[in-house]
C-alpha cells in the first residue's frame, strides 16, 4: 500500500460511509475547528500559572501520576474521610479539607479563565453543528467543554420513513429522567434516536461524592462549574488529562463514564475521526476499543469473517502540508490495521464542522 500526502474531500468519502449505522467520534480539533476560543492549554497548567499551589498540593498531583482534578479531589475526600475514621488529628483533617477547597477553587478559577461563555458561541454555528452530527447513528466525544452540549440541547429532526410516516429524530444522552440522573437500567434506546456519548465526562455532568450519581447540569446559560461551586458535596465528572491508564481508572470508577466507554466499544458500522490524534499515550484506551471490533463483529456472525470490512474515515489537514500528512497517515495505519479496516483519509477543511465561526 503506497501512502502518500494526498487526501480526498469529504464529498468523495461520505458515500461510502453506511450512514445508518455509522458513527463519528470527535476529538478537542473538532471544537477548535467550530471555534478557536476552544484552543486553550491544560487546565493544570493554567492553574499553575495563575493560582498559588503549595508543593504539597502540586505533590498530590505528582503522586497520583495524573492531571486530572477530578481524580485528585476524590482521593483527598477519600483520604480525610479514611482519617476521620481512624480519629487522626483535626488539624491534619483540616489541612486536607483546605487543600481540597484550593484545588477545587482553582480549577473553577481555570475553567472559568479558559473556557468561552454561553453568549460567546452563536445559534447558527450551534445549529449548523447540529444539524451535521443528525446524520450519525452514534455520536462520542473525548472533550469535555460545552460544544455539543450545547449544540444538540432542544434539537428534534422529522424523519419520513419508508410507509410515509413521519417520525421525530433527537439526540439522547441517556440521562433522561426527571431528576436528570444517570440510571444504567434505563438505557434503552429506538431507531430514531441519535445516541451522544461524553465518553471522558463533560462540565454540564457531576457526580455527588457520596451516592455517586452522576447528574447533568440543566441550564444552558451559566457558566461552566456553576452548581460545583455552590455545592461541596458535588464533584465535576470530566478527565481532563493523565495518561490513558489514569483515564481509564477514572472511566471505571463512575458507573456513567464505564456505560458510555462500553458503547463505544459496541459500537456496530463505520466511524468517522474528526478532530482525534488517537495518540497513543493519552488515548490508548479508544484505540484499543476500535481494535476490537473485527474480532466482535466476526462474533456477531457466529465465527464467520465478515463480508464487509468497516470503514474508517480520518480527517486529517492538507495545511500541514503533504510530508506532514503522509506520516500522520503512516501512525494511523499502525494503529488501526488496513487488513481488518477500510481506512480513508480526507482533508478536514472541507468538512462541515470546520471554519464555522
Amino acid at each position: 500500500m503506497t501512502i502518500d500526502g494526498s487526501l480526498s474531500c469529504w464529498s468523495d468519502v461520505v458515500g461510502r460511509l453506511d450512514r445508518g449505522h455509522a458513527g463519528i467520534l470527535l476529538g478537542n480539533g473538532a471544537s477548535m475547528a467550530i471555534s478557536t476560543m476552544f484552543s486553550y492549554t491544560s487546565l493544570f497548567d493554567v492553574v499553575c500559572r495563575q493560582q498559588n499551589l503549595s508543593e504539597a498540593e502540586i505533590q498530590v498531583f505528582d503522586e497520583f501520576r495524573t492531571r486530572n482534578f477530578e481524580e485528585v479531589l476524590y482521593n483527598l475526600k477519600v483520604s480525610s474521610r479514611t482519617c476521620t475514621c481512624f480519629r487522626f488529628p483535626v488539624r491534619n483533617l483540616g489541612q486536607l479539607d483546605e487543600s481540597y477547597e484550593v484545588i477545587r477553587n482553582a480549577l473553577i478559577f481555570a475553567v472559568r479563565t479558559v473556557h468561552p461563555q454561553p453568549h460567546a458561541v452563536t445559534e447558527a454555528v450551534r445549529q449548523r453543528t447540529a444539524d451535521h452530527l443528525a446524520n450519525y447513528r452514534d455520536v462520542y466525544t473525548t472533550n469535555y467543554d460545552l460544544m455539543i452540549f450545547w449544540s444538540i440541547a432542544g434539537k428534534r429532526y422529522e424523519e419520513v420513513t419508508s410507509t410515509g410516516k413521519t417520525k421525530i429524530k433527537e439526540f439522547k444522552d441517556f440521562i433522561w429522567n426527571q431528576e436528570r440522573i444517570f440510571d444504567p437500567a434505563d438505557t434503552e434506546v429506538w431507531s430514531n434516536t441519535i445516541g451522544v456519548h461524553f465518553l471522558h465526562g463533560g462540565l454540564h455532568l457531576y457526580y455527588h461524592r457520596l451516592t455517586g450519581a452522576t447528574h447533568k447540569h440543566k441550564t444552558l446559560s451559566e457558566p461552566p462549574l456553576v452548581y460545583f461551586e455552590n455545592n461541596q458535596d458535588l464533584l465535576p465528572l470530566f478527565v481532563s488529562e493523565g495518561d490513558s491508564t489514569s483515564k481509564m481508572r477514572s472511566i471505571r470508577r463512575n458507573e456513567y463514564l464505564s456505560f458510555a466507554y462500553s458503547r463505544f466499544v459496541r459500537h456496530q458500522g463505520d466511524l468517522v475521526i474528526f478532530g482525534h490524534s488517537l495518540n497513543s499515550q493519552t488515548d490508548f484506551h479508544i484505540v484499543e476499543a476500535v481494535r476490537r471490533w473485527p474480532e466482535l463483529d466476526q462474533r456477531r456472525s457466529g465465527g464467520k469473517k465478515p463480508k464487509k470490512k468497516r470503514v474508517i474515515a480520518i480527517a486529517s489537514r492538507s495545511s500541514d502540508g503533504s510530508e506532514r500528512v503522509r506520516q500522520e497517515k503512516h501512525r494511523f495505519l499502525g494503529l488501526l490495521d488496513p487488513g481488518k479496516f477500510e481506512v480513508l483519509f480526507f482533508d478536514s477543511a472541507t468538512h462541515p464542522l470546520s471554519h464555522q465561526t
